[in-house]
């Protein structure tokens, strides 16, 4: 039987096929490169956050929890203002700003009143929120949450109120991180500014304290308790295993950072890539007040004509005049060995918190000098007692004769 034989016209045919197919596979090989580095930085957040969630798989809940004076204010406003951008990053997000009043109401120690779990799950602001994480997860979506009342949370509340809802998640706990010697100056604002009111003090503990007194009088233990690592210790014993610190040492941009280079995020880490972000909750001198107190119990103001918040004003705008800013005048500052203790004890806790960024050039190479360019600012507060004795009479009059 003979074989088949083929043509000349067939023979040309097929090899301008092959040679067809040759020519496509390799176009779609470099089309598909491409288009692969184009987009591989999306990829690579994509696998960081998973934003695409499985079938199978849980989704992700970051549950931000300060430390308070590391950047809590500008993320939970940035949340709030970022809403579009993170649904189309597939994260289902209860409204930011509520949650963190929500945040203190379940914080027996930072709410006044001190509910019962029943009674917290009973409350309503709290059934809607827990209907919402029903919803959300319904959805198969991400979930985002702030408020840094949650830091240590009572093993009750976490068990009876948070947990049976945010269980069905994958849960990480996101912490900041500021430089010891930075944030601790911070809290001190942020924790005796609350005590400044109209109303002149009738006890001590309506005085504000000077930083150098209350850090030597026993609020080195309050800071401990206070900073990031004890609050990662904290949740360790309720169970957490996955934790997420933002440095905010490692990029000018807060809101950038946290976005882009800890979430991995798209659509919200090019809302922020380009700006800076607004700072907020930023602190102020507390001297003039420290010195009117001292005034008023000299007997030097009249508290039926002038308030406390008045007599502060009048004092800055006082000095101000003088062209000689109150922190200067015979400033009582850290000692070099208070100095020494305070870097020591910051060095030891980025080493345990940040050790990469801690050897990089980043890192311990600059915290002596930046310590250094904080001293007079941050470690130094004004002797009232000099100042009363130089400015005194001045001061007398400027209140007499108001």
């Amino acid at each position: 039987m003979a074989k088949n034989k083929m043509t000349r016209t067939e023979f040309f045919v097929l090899s301008a096929i092959a040679i067809i197919s040759l020519h496509l596979i390799q176009l779609f090989i470099k089309v598909d490169h491409a288009y692969l580095i184009e987009h591989r930085e999306r990829f690579t957040s994509d696998e960081r956050i998973n934003t695409d969630v499985k079938a199978d798989e849980a989704p992700k809940v970051i549950l931000h929890v300060g430390p308070g004076k590391m950047g809590t204010t500008t993320i939970q406003n940035a949340m709030a203002m970022d809403l579009e951008e993170l649904s189309k990053d597939n994260f289902c997000l209860y409204k930011p700003l509520e949650f963190v009043k929500i945040g203190r109401l379940i914080n027996n120690d930072a709410h006044p009143e001190k509910y019962t779990v029943a009674e917290m799950l009973d409350h309503e602001e709290i059934k809607e929120m827990l209907d919402y994480f029903d919803h959300c997860h319904n959805m198969k979506q991400h979930m985002l949450l702030s408020s840094e009342a949650l830091g240590h949370l009572e093993t009750e509340v976490w068990e009876g109120v948070l947990k049976p809802s945010l269980k069905r998640w994958n849960i990480t706990i996101a912490v900041g991180y500021r430089r010891f010697y930075s944030w601790a100056p911070s809290l001190w604002f942020q924790i005796m500014k609350k005590r400044v009111s109209k109303r002149w003090p009738k006890k001590d503990d309506e005085i504000i304290m000077s930083f150098h007194d209350w850090y030597r009088r026993g609020a080195q233990k309050k800071l401990d308790v206070l900073y990031t690592d004890s609050y990662i210790d904290h949740w360790k014993g309720l169970g957490i295993e996955n934790f997420l610190i933002y440095n905010m040492h490692e990029d000018l941009n807060l809101m950038k950072h946290f976005y882009c280079s800890k979430l991995g995020l798209n659509h919200t880490c090019d809302k922020h890539s380009g700006t800076l972000s607004a700072r907020h909750n930023v602190g102020h001198s507390l001297q003039s007040d420290r010195l009117a107190c001292a005034l008023y119990s000299h007997g030097y103001i009249n508290s039926n004509k002038t308030n406390r918040v008045e007599a502060g004003k009048m004092i800055s705008e006082f000095f101000s005049k003088k062209d000689t800013p109150l922190e200067q005048i015979s400033p009582i500052c850290f000692t070099d060995g208070e100095m020494n203790e305070v870097l020591k004890r910051s060095v030891e806790k980025e080493a345990e918190l940040l050790p990469d960024f801690h050897i990089s050039s980043k890192g311990m190479v600059t915290m002596a000098d930046e310590l250094h360019e904080d001293k007079d600012k941050n470690f130094c507060d004004v002797n009232i007692t000099d100042v009363i004795d130089q400015h005194g009479k001045e001061l007398k009059a400027l209140f007499v004769y108001r």
